[in-house]
């Protein structure tokens, strides 16, 4: 991906990563646990959580695997379930997904209410336009994808990650609020007039 912003419909390529699939989840009576891969893509049905294509060690390509399918590494430690791992259903089929400069490979933790903080680090960030969800400011969110040390890959809205590992014993969240404004220079009275044709 080449930290570059990547526009598409449906589906958008990734980094590749090494992951590890839930075998009973792709596999029938399988005598192992988990099979080896590769993600390679993103895939955003709206309102669904996000699901990602995977090359397996066998050659096979299986698509549009659920993100709690999946694991960076052995599990280890407390495993979160679906809804922990996602906070929000994808909001549409038009996505983007890009590598920020400045998080690229940061350490962080993410937040999950009842249970704390959980360490892990930056992998990508997908996000979404066209529609409501993606872009009416009260509700839009963005998806950040971070491997989590307990193995498992989140997919976190950026009010629900903390860039600081460990979390500082004396933090407490900022006082923040949704920017719900949208602001045009163009829509309503612009305050300005088209003058470049003028008139006999």
């Amino acid at each position: 991906m080449d930290r570059l912003v990547q526009k598409n419909f449906l589906l958008t390529n990734l980094d590749p990563l090494p992951v590890l699939v839930d075998a009973s989840v792709i596999a029938k009576n399988s005598d192992q646990e988990y099979f080896n891969g590769i993600i390679f893509a993103g895939c955003s049905i709206m309102c669904r959580v996000l699901s990602f294509h995977v090359e397996l060690e066998n050659g096979a390509v299986y698509e549009r695997i659920p993100i709690d399918a999946l694991r960076w590494k052995k599990p280890e430690g407390e495993q979160l379930t679906l809804n922990q791992l996602q906070v929000y259903d994808c909001f549409s089929y038009h996505c983007t997904s890009i590598v920020y400069n400045l998080l690229f490979g940061r350490r962080c933790n993410i937040y999950i209410p009842g249970s704390g903080f959980f360490p892990g680090k930056y992998y990508c960030t997908i996000d979404w336009a066209v529609g409501s969800g993606g872009e009416s400011p009260e509700i839009r969110k963005s998806a950040y994808l971070i491997q989590l040390d307990n193995g498992q890959i989140a997919a976190q809205p950026s009010n629900r990650v903390i860039w600081r590992d460990p979390v500082p014993e004396d933090f407490s969240p900022p006082p923040l609020k949704v920017q719900v404004e949208l602001k045009s220079v163009e829509a309503g009275d612009a305050g300005w007039e088209f003058t470049l044709v003028k008139e006999e």
